[in-house]
């Protein structure tokens, strides 16, 4: 079986989710749908929902109070996930279609049929229904992404289960802790990752007798994936269990730890119904090429871009995925290889990513053969240097490389840019996704001006949005609501102009993304100075062409009169390293570690940010005015030692 088995796209829309006869190519037409998707709400989602299979239909469309954070979509209807990814299928006879192909470590692709990860998953469900496990317990899994990642997730849904999926990036401290928050009734752990590494500690830490392992099992009291998928197949496989619209489907905790870990809920209806949809406009086009077929996702499963576009919204298309255990560290040779043997395929990833391939290819391209069918970018804004470079040597189409903007709390991409010329604009957010009311802001709460810069909000809800932080019910009023009333508040700063399209400028808050993931510079300069060898330290975010990148500026406890550094300041930078790996995770280690005798401040005794940014980028010389700066002398210091 191979992918270039699959019938034409017109031919095989075997969902709901078909994607329309037509698209709209220009503003006009697109501004025409955006007015009618708003001007009747309920109409547009109800539409929207009756692309999937409801067991009990839904008696109220949406019902909210953003002042009071209260958000529910699709009151009294029931519906079973897995049904709505199989179902379909089975009823037109194509279960034999691929639904994953799994790149093997020699080369080459092993696929895997939606019959074959159907009969995974229902013997994974008998096997975890037999262990007691009911509708509304956590299941978390802390694995690579994978088959075994996907049958999970499917296998919880198919339960009523909450799948918490866990960043196998994280170390231990953040893991752990979101164990304990969410209560997790079992784990599920890599065994490469047994012996010394992570997982073993949590295997150690939850208990192995609570532990599945995929792989091998270096403590005979975990039972491997391997026992547990043969102990299903002799068991009768459970019927998929009809769930309340609002049934948390899943649980995302963010990329870096915090005091209590902040697990965003997703509901079962409105997550399947807006992944479905938005995966539609964005990814299944009609054209020279057919795309939406096939998806390779180089981003985490446990993000909302992976949940979104990386798992439920192919699945709900009865498309294929292709798994590449690189992820994020894709070679062109090998983008190339998998592009040859799934023409068409679509790519989502970062922008990270795409700097890399930029510098990899050079001045080359990717073969005719091996074209993408799409690239959409996520995490940062994509800069138009990195949408010229895609669409010169990944598509040959440039209107083919698309930004999307979301939030691990929105769920889905609220704002994108979308694959024609005229509603593509390099270096913007985008265009707003139909059903969705984003605006901007000024400090009055006005609606800003064309081109003049805000606060970025929604002004009402949306059905894939998050429903709550796991038990901490007044911290998501806090988070989202409490700002402006009324609106959904995203800590991103924006301006809109004259034709529509939402440009980023950047983080209202201290966060930044870094490797694709949000982080807290505040939160990295608390840990470090939290080192016994640390007085002081101040960390600033800045941009580049491979995202953010953090520089940290630290005053050492142990200084020579007249130095800078401390003794032996190499030693220290690469134990501060190891110190951040191990409480945040590798991505939170900044690009450079910069003594100082003393920070720069302000006459009130706030550290001067701005001006470290300007240092961190070097946009800054010795023969500026300091004599607003309390200091003046460290910033002269700073920049003398920027120069060297």
């Amino acid at each position: 079986m191979s992918l270039g088995e699959r019938p034409p796209s017109a031919e095989h829309s075997l969902t709901g989710f078909a994607g329309p006869s037509s698209r709209p190519t220009t503003l006009a037409e697109l501004q025409r749908l955006q007015e009618a998707s708003l001007a009747d709400r309920e109409g547009y989602w109800r539409s929207q929902a009756s692309r999937l299979r409801w067991s009990t239909a839904f008696t109220q469309i949406s019902d909210e109070e953003l002042r009071e954070g209260r958000v529910r979509w699709f009151s009294g209807g029931q519906l079973k996930a897995t049904d709505n990814v199989f179902g379909p299928l089975a009823d037109a006879g194509r279960l034999d279609l691929p639904a994953l192909l799994v790149s093997l470590p020699g080369g080459g692709l092993t696929p895997i049929s939606y019959r074959e990860l159907q009969s995974e998953v229902l013997a994974l469900a008998a096997a975890l229904a037999a262990r007691g496990l009911q509708p509304g317990d956590r299941l978390a899994c802390f694995l690579p992404d994978g088959q075994a990642a996907i049958a999970l997730a499917l296998a919880c849904a198919h339960l009523g289960l909450i799948e918490v999926p866990v960043n196998i990036e994280h170390p231990f401290d953040v893991a752990h802790a979101i164990l304990a928050n969410c209560d997790a009734s079992l784990l599920v752990i890599a065994g490469e990752d047994c012996s010394g590494g992570v997982g073993g500690q949590l295997q150690d830490a939850f208990g192995p007798e609570r532990t599945v392992v995929v792989g091998h099992a270096a403590d005979p009291r975990s039972p491997s994936y391997a026992d547990l998928l043969a102990a299903g197949r002799f068991l009768p496989p459970p019927p998929a269990v009809a769930v309340d619209a609002e049934h948390p489907l899943c649980l995302l905790y963010p990329g870096a730890g915090t005091s209590i870990p902040r697990g965003a809920v997703f509901a079962t209806g409105g997550f399947l119904v807006q992944a479905g949809s938005s995966y539609d406009d964005l990814f299944c086009l009609a054209g020279p090429r057919s795309t939406g077929d096939a998806l390779l996702c180089t981003l985490p499963l446990a993000s909302a871009a992976g949940l979104a576009y990386g798992l439920w919204g192919p699945l709900l298309h009865g498309a294929c995925l292709v798994l590449s255990p690189a992820g994020e560290g894709l070679a062109a040779t090998a983008l190339a290889q998998l592009a040859e043997a799934c023409p068409g395929l679509a790519l989502l990833c970062s922008p990270r990513l795409l700097a890399r391939l930029r510098q990899e290819l050079g001045e080359g391209h990717l073969p005719a053969s091996a074209q993408l069918g799409l690239v959409a970018a996520c995490g940062d804004v994509l800069p138009p240097r990195l949408v010229a470079f895609a669409g010169a040597a990944l598509t040959g189409l440039p209107e083919r490389v698309l930004n999307l903007w979301i939030q691990r709390a929105t769920g889905v991409a609220l704002i994108a840019s979308l694959p024609a010329g005229e509603l593509n604009r390099p270096g913007a957010l985008g265009l707003a996704a139909l059903g969705v009311e984003p605006r901007v802001l000024n400090d009055a709460g006005e609606v800003c001006r064309p081109n003049e810069s805000g606060q970025l909000v929604f002004a009402s809800s949306w059905p894939a949005m998050v429903r709550g932080l796991w038990g901490q019910p007044e911290r998501y009023w806090e988070r989202y609501f409490s700002r402006i009333p009324g609106c959904f508040v995203t800590n991103d700063g924006a301006r809109v102009d004259r034709e529509g399209f939402f440009w980023g400028m950047g983080r209202l808050d201290d966060r930044i993304k870094v490797a694709g993931r949000s982080l807290s510079t505040s939160e990295v300069e608390s840990t470090l100075a939290g080192h016994p060898r640390i007085a002081e330290a101040a960390v600033v975010g800045f941009s580049g062409d491979e995202g953010g990148s953090l520089v940290s500026f630290l005053v050492a406890r142990e200084l020579a009169v007249g130095e800078d550094e401390p003794p032996e300041a190499e030693g220290l930078r690469l134990e501060l390293a190891r110190y951040l790996q191990m409480r945040l995770g590798e991505f939170a280690v900044p690009a450079r570690l910069v003594f100082v005798r003393e920070l720069p401040r302000t006459r009130s005794g706030k550290v001067v940010r701005r001006v470290l940014r300007r240092i961190a980028t070097g946009d800054v010389s010795q023969d500026e005015d300091w004599s607003a700066v309390a200091n003046p002398g460290a910033l002269q210091d700073l920049v003398r030692q920027s120069g060297r």
